[in-house]
C-alpha cells in the first residue's frame, strides 16, 4: 500500500493562492483491522446524560465540558462528578479554552444569518456571565464561525483560532483583536477543524481540516503560528482531518484522525502511513497518547449518520505505537463518540474520558 502527500509552502498574498508544490510517497504496511482481542478494563458513566458532549478541557483536576447546552464543570476524583452548569445555556459549544479559574473563551455554533454572527464569548467571573468576544474574527465577511481555539504555552496572551473558512487567525492580546496568519476569510472550505500546540515545544503547532474540494489537509508551524506548511493527504477521495495527538516525548511523531482511518508520521509530517482503518469506517474525532507510556495510543469516533442515531461505543487502543490495535465496546450510544481525553489522578490509574452524544463515559484500562 502506498500513501502519498502533497506538501505546499505557501506565500500569502492579498487573496493569494501562490505556492510551490512538492510530492512525496511513503510506503506503509497494510493497515490492520483491530484484532479480536478485547482491551481489558472497566466502563463507567460520569453523567451529563441527554447532553451531546463535544469538548473536554482539563485544568488540574477540574474538567470543563462543552455540550449542546452550554458549558459544565466538575472536579474529577474517585466518585461520580458533581456537575455545575456555568453558562451559555442552549448554545452548542464548538471549542472551549480555559485560561484560569475565572477566565475562559468559548466558541459557539452559529448560523451566520441575521443577528446570529457572534461565535466567540468570554467569561472573567468563572462562568457567572458570558459576553460577546468576536473582536474582528471573520473580518468584514460572513466567515465568523470559530471551530477551534488554542493557547500557546509559555506565551501569555497569544491565542490561535480556526473557523469554517480556509483560515487560521492569531491574537497577541488575549483575543482583543485577530489577524490572519494563514489562508483567508473569503476562501471557502468545509472547515479548519482544529488547532493544537505542542505542550513541550510551544512554537510547534498543528492545525487541519477539509478543503473546499473535500480534500483533507494538515498545517504545521514551527514559529508560533506566524507561517505554515501545508500537507495535503491523498486519501483516494472525499475525506477530512478532525484531530491530532502528539507524542509527548518525540515531536516528530504525530497521529491524525480522519474519516475511516488514523494516520501516523514519524518524521514531522514528511511521510505518513495509515495505521488503523476499521471496516466499520468511523470518523475519528478523538485521539490520545498516554503520557506515562507514549507507545499506548487511543482512538474513538462515530460512523456517519444523524446525531440522534445509535452508534457503537467503541474505544480503539494500541500498545505498540499503532502497529496493532485492540478494542473495548460498551454497547451503543446516541451519536457515537465526539471527543477523547487521557487523564490521570495522582496515585491512580490512567483513564480515558469519552464525550458522547449522550453524556460522558470513562474507560479505565486494566494495568
Amino acid at each position: 500500500m502506498v500513501a502519498t502527500i502533497a506538501r505546499r509552502d505557501r506565500t500569502l498574498r492579498s487573496r493569494g493562492l501562490g505556492f510551490a508544490l512538492l510530492t512525496a510517497a511513503a510506503s506503509c504496511s497494510t493497515p490492520a483491522e483491530p484484532t479480536g482481542t478485547a482491551l481489558d478494563g472497566d466502563w463507567a458513566s460520569l453523567g451529563l446524560q441527554n447532553q451531546v458532549v463535544t469538548v473536554l478541557t482539563l485544568r488540574g483536576a477540574e474538567l470543563s465540558v462543552g455540550t449542546d447546552n452550554g458549558v459544565y464543570r466538575a472536579v474529577l476524583g474517585a466518585g461520580a462528578p458533581a456537575w455545575s452548569h456555568i453558562g451559555l445555556e442552549g448554545r452548542s459549544i464548538k471549542s472551549l479554552l480555559v485560561l484560569s479559574a475565572d477566565t475562559a473563551v468559548a466558541a459557539v455554533a452559529i448560523t451566520g444569518m441575521g443577528a446570529d454572527t457572534v461565535s466567540l464569548h468570554r467569561t472573567i467571573d468563572g462562568g457567572q456571565s458570558w459576553h460577546p468576544y468576536q473582536n474582528g474574527f471573520g473580518g468584514a465577511t460572513g466567515s465568523r464561525a470559530v471551530f477551534a481555539l488554542a493557547a500557546l504555552p509559555g506565551e501569555p496572551g497569544v491565542l490561535l483560532a480556526t473557523g469554517g473558512a480556509f483560515v487560521v487567525a492569531k491574537s497577541d492580546d488575549l483575543g482583543q483583536s485577530w489577524r490572519r496568519v494563514w489562508g483567508d476569510w473569503q476562501l471557502g472550505a468545509v472547515g479548519t477543524h482544529f488547532v493544537v500546540a505542542d505542550s513541550q515545544q510551544p512554537a510547534l503547532i498543528w492545525a487541519g481540516g477539509e478543503g473546499g474540494r473535500f480534500q483533507p489537509f494538515l498545517l504545521k508551524s514551527t514559529n508560533s503560528g506566524e507561517s505554515w506548511q501545508e500537507i495535503w493527504l491523498q486519501s483516494g477521495g472525499d475525506n477530512a482531518c478532525y484531530t491530532v495527538a502528539l507524542d509527548p516525548l518525540n515531536p516528530d511523531v504525530l497521529y491524525a484522525g480522519m474519516e475511516g482511518r488514523v494516520v501516523k508520521t514519524t518524521d514531522g509530517g514528511m511521510t505518513w502511513e495509515t495505521v488503523l482503518q476499521p471496516e466499520s469506517y468511523p470518523y475519528f474525532f478523538g485521539l490520545g497518547v498516554s503520557r506515562l507510556t507514549p507507545s499506548q495510543v487511543y482512538a474513538a469516533g462515530a460512523r456517519q449518520g444523524l446525531a440522534e442515531e445509535l452508534r457503537e461505543l467503541t474505544l480503539y487502543a494500541s500498545k505498540d505505537s499503532g502497529r496493532s490495535w485492540v478494542t473495548s465496546s460498551n454497547g451503543s450510544v446516541r451519536g457515537g463518540i465526539r471527543a477523547l481525553l487521557v487523564w490521570k489522578q495522582t496515585g491512580g490509574p490512567e483513564r480515558i474520558l469519552l464525550g458522547t452524544g449522550d453524556g460522558l463515559r470513562q474507560f479505565t484500562p486494566t494495568p
